[in-house]
């Protein structure tokens, strides 16, 4: 029974933070668009990627760090820094081209929840994977 549970809490945190990702990552690409790369939309569909790489890379380096039951501390930072930074510029965006000062309340709550989401997601299934590892040490050894 722990088993499937696991499994199902693992299938529904790697969902939302795919969906979580792909919000933040389509309006980063709007806010590009809406900032100097709407006449290129290769450019502007990628720009995102200056930011979801670090949290990308920085999250599958957590991973394996995990799984070897140790902390890397840089893949911590470059995810850390990653998310920070696509909140920071969802949120940013949200105004646009719009007067700042008429942007409803929640424009800025909707624009935060997706990175927001995925960077909690992933700090959910990293509690998962050091659970997994402290559980597999042998009896008087650290995991």
């Amino acid at each position: 029974m722990e088993r499937a549970a696991l499994i199902a809490a693992g299938l529904v945190i790697v969902t939302l933070t795919a969906l979580a990702f792909w919000l933040s990552y389509a309006h980063l690409a709007e806010v590009a668009g809406q900032h100097g790369l709407a006449g290129s939309p290769i450019r502007q569909w990628a720009w995102p990627a200056t930011l979801d790489a670090f949290i990308v890379g920085g999250e599958l380096l957590m991973l394996r760090a995990g799984l070897q039951g140790r902390t890397d501390w840089w893949a911590i930072t470059a995810t850390a820094a990653g998310s920070i930074g696509s909140i920071v510029l969802n949120v940013a965006g949200v105004a646009g081209a719009r007067d700042g000062q008429h942007v409803p309340f929640l424009d800025y709550v909707t624009a935060a929840v997706p990175p927001t989401a995925a960077l909690l997601g992933v700090g959910l299934l990293m509690r998962q994977v050091d659970g997994l590892v402290d559980g597999a040490a042998p009896a008087g050894e650290p995991g």
